[in-house]
């Protein structure tokens, strides 16, 4: 679910996509067009009285039969004949459907084609070659019955004459011509009757049916639909991006909110979102709120406040240098002073606010710390010093460390490069009682941050480890050139000073903070 729902836009353009598809896609696929006309179905004898059970007719006219004669090839052929097309029988009779409404002797003919004339045609010639082979069928029939009939007359008149001559034959007994009297009277009866039947099938006129509706020209096609078509490429979509949004998540260590975070490296997750102006003006009380409650949320991760902070970035632009400053002046404006350390030799921030007193390097190696100026908030800024390259070396002797932490006795904020890369933020880890772990939302990979607090956890670190999450403003920055940027001194520069770099790092919604041991 979680890959779902990071890949929610993916998604939803992904099926907007289909759907598009699938809606032009009626425009492009060769249009269906179909005609339906409907056949009253009459019996072929004069017995009219053919009963309904079950839409079906279960006396002369058997309408299933019907069916399948109206979707024979051999009817086809004669269709194919009469409008004039060049598909072959198998080809039209597959073009063909019938259904009978329910308790009717009803055909109901559809006939599909490319183009609304040719179903029209097709329509109409099933019609009429279906009648005009029932007609044909019927008149046969009766053809036949009455040659039948014709014969057996023929037959029996033969026979009446023999028997009337033998009747008048006076060498007979009277027994005799008794008996040829009594059946010449039986083949009149015979004769009459034959002669009746003849009459009714020559008087008899054939009526295999006729048209109830005429088969109509219609307006729009049938397939392909506006509406199916869109509704395939949809669901086709939303099936296809589902799958994708599942395989890219497996492949995605990206971290983009709490959830991301692998639940083994996580102990208690802070919900609430801060919401970042990412403004450069002076005194920005939003701003200074949302540092503030990152503050908070440190100082909350344990009991007891905090004394010494180490701030180290995970990934790539995570601006951890500038949130450790914001940090130290959030605790210089609420406990009177603090101390911002530089622990980072490639970190811009001494240059851009001009810091060019001692530095960390410098304090090591003797120098006066009193010589360091405290800006208007309280906050004592030092720079990496003279020696940067020197650094990691320095730091790795207890008596550096401890000269660094003697700085202050209220609060330490100290920016390092990542743990995993340094050794010197390394040492520093072993007499910290917070270190907060800065990723940007989105550009941190979850491998990463577990070697992160792997290293944490080599360096025999035992306070509290938080894990901030920072979104990107994606607010329009400033224009503004850094290197016309004036050296001051940490007194001289304001803290608009600090919040025009704010925007530059975007410190952004803080999105997770996790507290506890690794």
């Amino acid at each position: 679910m979680d890959a779902i729902r990071r890949r929610w836009l993916l998604i939803v353009v992904i099926t907007l996509l289909f759907a598009a598809a699938g809606a032009a896609a009626t425009y492009f696929l060769p249009k269906t067009y179909a005609s339906t006309t409907s056949v009253l179905v009459a019996p072929v004898t004069s017995n009219t009285n053919a009963s309904v059970a079950n839409g079906r007719t279960n006396g002369e006219i058997n309408l299933d039969t019907e069916a399948q004669i109206v979707r024979s090839v051999t009817l086809a052929d004669q269709v194919a004949a009469d409008i004039g097309t060049d598909l072959t029988a198998r080809e039209i009779a597959a073009a063909v459907s019938v259904t009978v409404p329910a308790n009717s002797q009803v055909l109901n003919i559809t006939f599909e084609a490319d183009s609304a004339e040719a179903a029209q045609r097709g329509a109409e010639g099933y019609a009429s070659a279906y009648l005009a082979q029932r007609r044909a069928g019927s008149e046969e029939a009766i053809a036949e019955a009455k040659a039948g009939i014709e014969a057996q007359l023929e037959t029996l008149q033969e026979e009446f004459a023999e028997q009337t001559t033998r009747s008048r034959d006076e060498d007979l007994s009277d027994v005799d011509r008794a008996i040829a009297s009594s059946q010449r009277e039986t083949l009149v009866d015979q004769i009459a009757a034959l002669n009746a039947n003849l009459s009714a099938l020559t008087r008899s006129a054939v009526n295999p049916g006729h048209v109830l509706s005429a088969a109509d020209l219609p307006r729009d096609a049938t397939s392909p639909s506006f509406v199916v078509n869109t509704a395939i490429g949809m669901v086709v979509g939303i099936l296809a991006a589902l799958s994708l949004a599942v395989i890219l998540g497996q492949f995605d260590h990206r971290i983009r909110s709490p959830r991301d975070v692998h639940p083994r490296r996580r102990l208690r997750t802070h919900d609430e979102l801060l919401s970042s102006t990412g403004g450069s003006d002076d005194h920005d009380p939003g701003l200074e709120e949302e540092v503030d409650q990152l503050r908070i949320a440190i100082d909350s991760s344990a009991a007891g406040d905090p004394d010494r902070v180490l701030v180290t970035p995970v990934g790539s632009n995570s601006g951890s240098d500038w949130i450790a400053l914001s940090l130290g002046r959030a605790y210089a404006r609420r406990l009177g002073s603090a101390v911002y350390a530089v622990i980072d030799p490639t970190s811009d921030v001494p240059r851009e606010l001009g810091i060019d007193g001692p530095g960390i390097t410098d304090l090591i190696n003797g120098a006066d710390a009193t010589a360091i100026e405290v800006d208007a908030t309280g906050l004592m800024a030092i720079g990496p010093g003279s020696s940067p390259q020197q650094l990691g070396r320095l730091l790795q002797r207890p008596r550096s460390v401890t000269r660094i932490l003697g700085l202050t006795d209220t609060v330490l904020v100290a920016a390092t490069p990542s743990v995993h890369d340094s050794a010197g933020a390394q040492a520093m880890l072993r007499t910290m009682d917070r270190v907060v772990v800065i990723g940007r939302a989105g550009g941190v990979d979850d491998r990463d941050l577990a070697r992160t607090l792997e290293s944490i956890e080599r360096s025999q670190f035992t306070g509290t480890i938080v894990v901030a999450l920072v979104a990107p403003d994606r607010r329009p920055r400033r224009a503004r050139h850094r290197d016309a940027v004036p050296a001051e001194s940490p007194a001289q520069a304001t803290e608009a000073d600090t919040e025009m770099r704010f925007d530059d790092t975007a410190v952004g919604p803080i999105l997770a903070r996790t507290t506890g041991g690794i």
